[in-house]
């Protein structure tokens, strides 16, 4: 939020406020399933019950089933759920554009962090965070000049190359892996999925929904037929395409994931 207190604009401050608390808001729900998971995961790891390389790759996998379509149906609606909900700062549509890719990618690489938190790698996490001193004077520098742009570049740009230094610390010292296959099969299901939720939206007409409480509860109606059939498209392509791995499966029933048997079934 110190991005806040370098624009100069009240009107930015308050679009870039809206934005970002969307977000936020969307990330946090996604994720929470995993929240309270992966401490305790990795610190069994860590004593022997797992092997490491595959137990972060599939996290890696749970978490790129979540957050890559997630946050494509999050910038695809930006628009229409600001407008009904918070219809005087359309403009924050343009801060979820510009943030949710980077905070996306930044809770996906957060299980680099953990793994160095729970090997008690101190110096490296520590390490990890020195991009800060470069970010703060970048953004010093370009939300004065840049508004939302900038400030929404800064921050997301800060926040990923955190991220990607304590992702590339914990390959060195651990060789973990990633699912690069699996990577795919996600996005085209995503893929799928973003156009059949463009088409729809385009067909509601959302665009033109007035400011009226009645108008806007039936617009949000329409934002949730319009989730629901985004989400059925995702998992029949993924299904199509192969589904999760078998694996996966038996860790989504084996741990306290919400709905984690359920996805274990139809995915």
């Amino acid at each position: 939020m110190f991005a806040i207190f370098l624009l100069t604009n009240p009107v930015q401050v308050a679009l870039y406020s809206v934005g970002t608390a969307l977000v936020r808001q969307a990330n946090g729900l996604l994720y929470r399933p995993l929240v309270g998971i992966q401490v305790p995961l990795f610190t069994r790891v860590r004593g022997g019950d797992a092997d490491l390389t595959t137990t972060y790759a599939a996290v890696g996998r749970i978490l790129v089933l979540i957050l890559v379509p997630g946050g494509a149906g999050l910038m695809l609606l930006a628009y229409d759920l600001i407008l009904v909900q918070y219809p005087q700062y359309l403009g924050a549509a343009l801060v979820v554009w510009l943030l949710t890719p980077a905070l996306f990618l930044e809770t996906f690489l957060s299980s680099a962090q953990i793994i160095l938190q729970v090997y008690e790698r101190y110096r490296l996490l520590l390490i990890s965070r020195l991009p800060t001193l470069l970010v703060l004077p970048v953004m010093l520098w370009a939300a004065p000049r840049y508004g939302l742009v900038g400030a929404a570049l800064t921050v997301g740009g800060g926040r990923v190359l955190i991220g990607l230094t304590a992702a590339w610390l914990a390959q060195r010292e651990f060789q973990l892996s990633y699912s690069w296959a699996f990577f795919g099969r996600v996005a085209l299901a995503t893929g799928a999925m973003s156009a059949a939720v463009w088409a729809l939206r385009s067909l509601a007409g959302l665009g033109d929904t007035g400011s009226s409480i009645a108008e806007r509860l039936q617009a949000a109606g329409v934002l949730l037929l319009i989730m629901l059939i985004g989400v059925l498209v995702f998992g029949v392509v993924l299904r199509l395409l192969g589904g999760i791995e078998a694996s996966d499966r038996t860790w989504l029933r084996e741990n306290r994931v919400p709905l984690g048997k359920w996805l274990a079934r139809v995915l």
